[in-house]
This record gives C-alpha cells, structure tokens and sequence, in this order.
C-alpha cells in the first residue's frame, strides 16, 4: 500500500514518505527521508520491497537523505516491469542506474540486503559515477 507519509501507519515511521517517479517510461514507487549528507541507496531482495527497509530508514534519515526504490517486477513492490526479463540482478542494476540518473543521485552508498547486495555489486560496477568512495 502506498502513503505519503508512512507515519500515518506507525509514529516510528513518521517522515518516511512514499513516491513516484517515471523511469523509462515506467512509473517507480520509492521510499524516501531525511536530506543533506550521502545519499543512501537501499536494495531489496529479490523477493522483497522497499517496505523492507521501513526501520531502518527513519535511523539511517539523520546521516543523509535515503532512497529505497522498489525493484521492478517484484510480488510485495510497486513498481511494474515493464518487460518479461526486467527482472534479475543484471537487469536491476541497470534499472538501478537509470533510477538513480533520473533522481540525480551521485555518491551515493549502496545497501543490500540478501540478493539486493548483488545487484548493489552489479550497480557500483556499472554505475561507478554514482558510487561514493571511503
């Protein structure tokens, strides 16, 4: 389900805010909070959302702005594929560059979580320019 502000479902949410942008035509739901600092990008499983990320977001907000796209074609996620193979770690890693190019993310540090940790590989490798450094 989608919110503007997830705090509407439980105050340790508050400030985490649902959004849509379109990505090669395709509309991307994600989640998003704080400002200033690194971007933090988070990657789901591959069997997850961004909604995974839910308690770790509002901690992580106070060391810059964090950014949990929904990968596309995933079950629980809100984000559509927009072809048969948008799906797999390959295929979202590009899909992560393309996101964070539309957002204008650079520096950013990556977080996976289980599969999502691959396709965080596959994006620093690809996407060097929108990878931060130590």
């Amino acid at each position: 389900m989608r919110h503007a502000d997830r705090g509407t479902r439980s105050p340790r949410w508050a400030g985490i805010a649902g959004r849509e942008v379109g990505v090669r035509g395709t509309p991307v739901h994600y989640l998003s909070a704080g400002r200033g600092g690194p971007v933090h990008l988070l990657v789901h499983p591959m069997a997850g959302g961004a909604s995974m990320w839910l308690d770790l977001i509002g901690p992580l907000s106070a060391l810059g702005r964090v950014v949990a796209p929904d990968l596309p074609g995933t079950l629980p996620g809100h984000t559509g594929a927009p072809h048969v193979r948008a799906a797999g770690t390959r295929p979202d890693a590009r899909f992560l560059h393309a996101f964070a190019d539309r957002l204008e993310i650079t520096g950013a540090v990556v977080h996976g979580w289980s599969m999502g940790g691959l396709v965080a590989l596959l994006f620093a490798e690809t996407a060097p320019d929108r990878v931060g450094t130590p």
